[in-house]
């Protein structure tokens, strides 16, 4: 009930802090006084309908409850004062109008913005389905698959070739055709071996 206490359209602020206090000390009977003032403070303020008021009561930074109504107190016989004058202006048919006319202007914008978006993504699908349909685009093709994880090397260089069966596009760990021996290779071999 505390927490949730608004002031009513009638209500004097004087009112509304003694209600606030009387609900503070049946909510904390035990409480020492000088909490209870405090509580009974900060639920004053943020009982004040007026974020305005709410925020200058809160910037004056009362002690107790009787300083916050005070200023408040004060501030609204200020606002007052001032709406008798004619000094407090509220916002023109105007200011909405031009309001309103930005607010078409951006959203036009954004309708232009996207339309184009539209039309370049068309135009661009458009010509990848004529490349696609005529045959003419470049399907990449890579001579091992070490080539797609090593960016970093030189793609102009010359096809990779095996030293097993000569052929080109592969080295010789990965070659298919069986290890046949050339005739130099065996002599090296039974050299090596006759000398251990």
């Amino acid at each position: 009930m505390l927490k949730n206490r608004q002031r009513q359209p009638a209500e004097s602020l004087t009112e509304l802090a003694q209600d606030i206090k009387r609900l503070a000390l049946k909510a904390y009977p035990d409480a020492p006084y000088e909490m209870v003032e405090t509580l009974a403070k900060e639920y004053f303020v943020d009982s004040l309908g007026d974020t305005e008021t709410r925020w200058r009561v809160y910037q004056s930074r009362p002690v107790n409850l009787s300083d916050a109504v005070t200023v408040a107190v004060e501030l609204e016989a200020f606002h007052l004062a001032e709406v008798k004058k004619g000094n407090l202006k509220r916002p023109t048919a105007r200011a909405v109008i031009q309001t309103e006319k930005q607010e078409d202007k951006v959203e036009r914008q954004m309708q232009l913005l996207g339309e184009n978006l539209a039309k370049t993504m068309e135009h661009y699908m458009s010509k990848i389905h004529e490349e696609l349909a005529s045959g003419n685009y470049r399907k990449q093709t890579f001579a091992s698959g070490q080539d797609r994880n090593m960016p970093w090397r030189d793609r102009d260089r010359p096809p990779i070739k095996c030293w097993g069966c000569g052929k080109f596009g592969h080295i010789k760990r990965n070659c298919r055709e069986p290890y046949q021996k050339t005739p130099q290779e065996s002599h090296i071999r039974e050299t090596k071996r006759n000398r251990t």
